[in-house]
């Protein structure tokens, strides 16, 4: 099975920057990227095996095949395709027997996420995976810290709280196409409920879910290709004025964290940890102050829902649970509508992680770790060539 898919030489071009026939990079690739046609100046198609394409697991590899088969930009399947066939509107070159469009593309707006490309296409055969890390404190209807500790009588109705925004996100990912959703909690409640506030009786069965022995220890799916990051539920990072229930870490041990000298929350962990596998984070969620957290550190392109607004660490006016998972569904659809709004977040290598504690327990205890450098009372240093080895070097 293939999809057709008209291009145009020129604008072709202009993406890629090249010269002479833009279809010279589809054939070099061919193997690599599913393309199984030749560009000639009677045909302007680029024929894809559908087959081959969810073989694509690199994100790397899928954001250059958006960049080699701009033809979908603005374009929209008849009625009566047939399976595997796309044709699409005002094609400026468009063969016989092909209604095709590249105005947009010509232009310089090319289609930028697999969704625009296979939401026309059987089966959404590039396979959009997507990770959704999440956390409890940025939930709508959350505001105490005792709702978020295992054991505590509210935090049951907390799980639930939490769960069901969960799925918000879920079903935005499914209906913008995503082909594999799994869900990470990020939550430590204490004892046997860290990082495993879910409760899975009431989970989307379109997703999976994963409870992990320590925090960022779950790296597996990142490592296979993973095309997005939607984080749910996020609070704002230690000292962060109006944010509700702050901290980074640990509330009782970390003041300051540091990549690179920014200063960083759990938002900057997580997107660091995406990171090292070349994996956005597209989605923020929680109070406003998580939310423009996450903008400051990722850019503009970032997506948020802000699902309450902080007023202090334990008080906040918030947008009902119902109407939340509702922002929150729509914002991950929209999130997922443009898998290069926000490019993969790195601090920078060689990385150096400065951890400030609120006291001087936490370095005693690290001290003699290899690697680690105590700076002063308070304050320890790790030095490493990416951020993962330095992550790694202090936190497990």
């Amino acid at each position: 099975m293939f999809l057709l898919l008209p291009f145009d030489p020129v604008g072709l071009a202009r993406t890629l920057g090249g010269h002479g026939r833009a279809g010279e990079p589809v054939l070099e690739r061919g193997s690599q990227l599913g393309v199984a046609t030749q560009a000639d100046d009677e045909r302007d198609v680029v024929e894809l095996d559908v087959e081959a394409l969810p073989k694509l697991r690199e994100p790397a590899e899928k954001r250059e095949l958006l960049r080699l088969v701009p033809a979908v930009a603005g374009g929209a399947p008849r009625g009566d395709d047939e399976p595997g066939r796309l044709e699409v509107a005002e094609h400026p070159r468009r063969p016989a027997g092909l209604r095709g469009s590249l105005a947009d593309g010509v232009g310089g707006h090319f289609p930028t996420n697999l969704t625009t490309v296979m939401s026309r296409c059987p089966a959404y055969a590039l396979g959009v995976r997507v990770h959704i890390i999440s956390d409890m404190e940025g939930v709508s209807g959350i505001v105490r810290g005792r709702q978020t500790l295992g054991g505590a009588p509210m935090y049951d109705e907390g799980r639930e709280l939490y769960t069901e925004e969960i799925n918000a996100a879920v079903r935005g990912a499914k209906a913008a196409g995503a082909t594999e959703i799994v869900v990470m909690d990020c939550h430590g409640a204490g004892g046997e409920w860290s990082f495993n506030s879910l409760v899975p009786d009431l989970l989307h069965p379109d997703c999976e879910f994963v409870v992990q022995e320590d925090w960022t220890e779950y790296t597996a799916f990142l490592e296979e290709g993973c095309d997005a990051a939607l984080l749910v539920g996020m609070h704002a990072m230690a000292g962060a004025g109006r944010g509700g229930m702050n901290h980074t870490v640990s509330g009782q041990d970390y003041y300051n964290l540091r990549f690179n000298g920014t200063l960083v929350g759990e938002t900057g962990i997580h997107a660091a940890l995406c990171g090292t596998w070349e994996c956005p984070v597209l989605l923020v969620t929680g109070d406003d102050v998580a939310c423009e957290e996450g903008k400051t550190l990722v850019g503009g392109g970032l997506t948020t829902v802000a699902v309450k607004k902080g007023l202090g660490a334990t008080s906040a006016r918030q947008i009902p649970p119902v109407r939340a998972r509702e922002l929150i569904e729509a914002g991950a659809r929209t999130a997922l509508s443009d898998l290069k709004a926000v490019d993969p977040w790195s601090p920078g290598s060689p990385c150096e992680i400065t951890v400030e504690f609120k006291h001087t327990l936490a370095v005693d205890k690290l001290r003699f770790r290899p690697g680690v450098e105590r700076v002063d009372d308070r304050t320890i240093s790790v030095t490493a060539e990416t951020w993962w080895e330095a992550w790694k070097t202090f936190y497990f």
